[in-house]
């Protein structure tokens, strides 16, 4: 699995703990637009997020539980406006670090 490697439209999103979010609809250059089956049925992942694609599946870094609706359902200009963000980058820097390690 490769974290440079770029995600696709049509590539399958899965958290790090396994849990599917859903599949890559656009890439809209820092952000990953993906559709989801159940609400909201758009969110954006920052590719900051990505830890690897690899056979038409992007891995997260996170689990599911630390991504948010509220803070993903937000277009990415919007995204950066909440300090959630800040959270959430300390916990990928955080977890980063524990894959290099």
């Amino acid at each position: 699995m490769s974290p440079t490697q770029s995600a696709v439209i049509g590539d399958r999103v899965i958290c790090s703990d396994g849990e599917p979010l859903g599949v890559v609809e656009r890439d809209e250059d820092t952000h990953l637009r993906v559709r989801r089956p159940e609400s909201p049925p758009i969110v954006w992942v920052a590719k900051s997020l990505i830890a690897g694609v690899s056979d038409g599946m992007v891995t997260l870094l996170l689990p599911r539980d630390d991504l948010h609706d509220g803070v993903i359902a937000l277009p990415p200009g919007r995204q950066r406006e909440y300090g959630t963000l800040e959270t959430v980058s300390l916990l990928v820097r955080r977890m980063r670090a524990e894959h290099a390690g």
